[in-house]
C-alpha cells in the first residue's frame, strides 16, 4: 500500500474547496499505511491535524456506501482507539517511574 500523496485544505469565501499538495512525514505515510491496513482498503482518505511537531489522526474518510452505516462508524472508533490505546501503552511511563520516593536500596 503506497500513502504519499497530502493536501492542505482551503476553504474560499465562496465555498469552494482548494486543496494544496503538500510534503508527508515518513510518520504521516506510515499512519496511512496502518490505517489503509486495518480497514482492508487500497485507497483511503484521513484527515489529520499537525500540532507541535506531532501528528494526529481525526478523520477517516470512507467510501460513500458506508455514511450512515452505525457497524462502520463502531468499528472505525474502536480501530482508532486500539491503535491510540497501544502506542500509549508502549510510550509511556510505568507509575513506578513517576514515583519521586524510593526505598533505599538498604532497607
Amino acid at each position: 500500500t503506497r500513502c504519499s500523496v497530502g493536501s492542505v485544505r482551503c476553504v474560499q469565501e465562496t465555498g469552494k474547496e482548494v486543496r494544496y499538495p503538500i510534503i508527508m512525514s515518513t510518520e504521516e505515510k506510515e499512519i496511512g499505511r496502518q490505517i489503509a491496513f486495518i480497514f482492508r482498503q487500497q485507497v483511503c482518505g484521513f484527515d489529520l491535524l499537525r500540532a507541535k511537531g506531532k501528528s494526529y489522526v481525526c478523520d477517516v474518510n470512507g467510501w460513500s456506501f458506508v455514511k450512515g452505516n452505525p457497524k462502520y462508524y463502531s468499528d472505525s472508533a474502536y480501530e482508532i482507539v486500539r491503535m491510540i490505546l497501544t502506542c500509549l501503552l508502549y510510550t509511556s511511563p510505568s507509575p513506578r517511574d513517576l514515583s519521586t520516593t524510593r526505598m533505599p536500596s538498604s532497607a
